[in-house]
């Protein structure tokens, strides 16, 4: 398996393979393909990723999306717990 092989089973998003294969080249002599899955795995656990907001894989390797900042993981919110104890008082 070839390093764009490699970068493709790992990006979630199929689309426009001829053109990520050419964006692929140019963007791999400025990073290492290391460093691209790492960044696609940080990515895949961002809330724009996870609502489904996923780059064509072209404009990721083209826009050199792997120098991004991701803002920190939050974990989920939890549910309002004001009614959490409803029931439970003595009567």
């Amino acid at each position: 398996m070839d390093d764009f092989d490699t970068f493709w089973e790992h990006y979630p998003r199929k689309t426009a393979k001829v053109l990520a294969l050419r964006a692929f080249g140019p963007a791999l002599k400025k990073t290492t393909l290391a460093v691209m899955l790492a960044s696609v795995e940080r990515s895949q656990q961002s809330d724009q990723w996870r609502r489904g907001f996923i780059p064509h894989p072209a404009t990721w390797l083209r826009q050199e999306r792997w120098t991004d900042e991701l803002p920190a993981t939050h974990p989920a919110k939890p549910v309002l717990t004001r009614f959490a104890n409803l029931g439970s008082h003595e009567r």
